[in-house]
């Protein structure tokens, strides 16, 4: 007698209430670390990424992002603390956040009227944000905004 097993990992160990579409989620639902890198810069094509779970840039030097940075397809969270970015392209608050969204700990000094744009479906934190002082509202962030000026050690933003 002959027996074969066969076994599958379902969405590379992931589990949870949402139903599996297949060997395609994978991929998918992988995050991009690029934590303490000491990136200066990212290039323009940054924007074309699909990254399908979370993306942390957080802990590097970057003082600016390319416009394209608002056109990435972004999945789950994404956390840009402890960058010294002096302000966000305009097209950043086009970007939607399924996760939360990490901000705090930059050199911005005020945030652009396009800010009341910016779509969050988790929590909001903005650490040592000083540009976002004069905004009260986010109409379109389902979570929590979190503003914490005392606080000059970012949480870890792994992820």
């Amino acid at each position: 007698i002959i027996c074969f097993f066969f076994f599958f990992q379902a969405e590379d160990g992931i589990r949870d209430a949402q139903e599996s579409r297949g060997l395609g989620d994978v991929y998918k639902r992988q995050d991009l670390v690029l934590y303490g890198n000491h990136l200066s810069s990212l290039p323009e094509t940054f924007g074309k990424l699909n990254v399908g779970g979370s993306l942390s840039l957080a802990r590097n030097c970057l003082t600016s992002l390319p416009e394209s940075f608002g056109k990435m397809s972004l999945g789950l969270d994404l956390s840009l603390v402890g960058n010294p970015l002096a302000s966000l392209p305009d097209t950043f608050f086009e970007l939607e956040v399924q996760g939360d969204l990490q901000l705090g700990c930059t050199e911005m000094s005020e945030m652009p009227p396009s800010a009341a744009q910016l779509s969050v479906g988790g929590d909001l934190t903005l650490y040592d944000c000083p540009a976002a002082d004069g905004w009260r509202e986010f109409p379109r962030v389902r979570g929590v905004v979190r503003r914490l000026s005392t606080h000059r050690d970012p949480p870890d933003a792994s992820y």
